[in-house]
């Protein structure tokens, strides 16, 4: 088993992160954006490990870059439709 240098695992994380909440948006449209721009639908669960995170190659540097801008992106889409409740989570609506 290989170690993963800071960098990598740094970026494992976010992305990691980027993927749970971008899954709390609560327009479709928007969501849509994350799912084919950003990370693809199945490419990373809970259980998904930081090295499995880093094998898809979401850690590459241009990779990285692009799925920083695509949530950047989908965010800002996300508070912009937010009179229609931004994020869902837990039965909660933002």
């Amino acid at each position: 088993m290989t170690t993963m240098n800071e960098k990598t695992e740094r970026r494992a994380r976010l992305v990691k992160a980027m993927e749970l909440v971008a899954r709390c948006v609560n327009d479709e449209d928007d969501f849509s954006l994350w799912l084919e721009a950003g990370v693809a639908d199945g490419d990373i669960t809970e259980k998904t490990t930081l090295e499995e995170v880093a094998a898809l190659g979401y850690c590459e540097d241009k990779a990285f870059a692009f799925v920083l801008a695509t949530f950047a992106r989908v965010m800002e889409a996300a508070t912009v439709a937010g009179s229609r409740g931004a994020f869902y989570a837990d039965g909660i609506i933002s």
